[in-house]
């Protein structure tokens, strides 16, 4: 079953070819959060603008937030 969903998302062929930390990045992702990257994905509602003061401020507080902190940031957020 494991190998099943693998092969959803990564030619069979390749997964003998990759170490376990790369198979990890290609399935999870960075475990790094990029906080830049997170700023230009966002979509605001009609009435907030990434301009706003509070806006702003969440975005240089996310940012001075160690790598775990914002994972567990994104945790909380997503309620996971």
């Amino acid at each position: 079953a494991v190998r099943d969903g693998l092969t959803s998302i990564i030619p069979a062929p390749v997964l003998p070819l990759l170490t376990g930390e790369e198979l990890e990045r290609l399935v999870c992702g960075s475990p790094e959060l990029d906080v830049e990257l997170l700023k230009q994905c966002t979509e605001y509602d009609d009435d907030l603008r990434e301009s706003d003061a509070h806006i702003q401020s969440f975005w240089r507080v996310l940012g001075s937030f160690s790598n775990a902190n914002r994972q567990r940031f994104l945790r909380f957020v997503w309620a996971r």
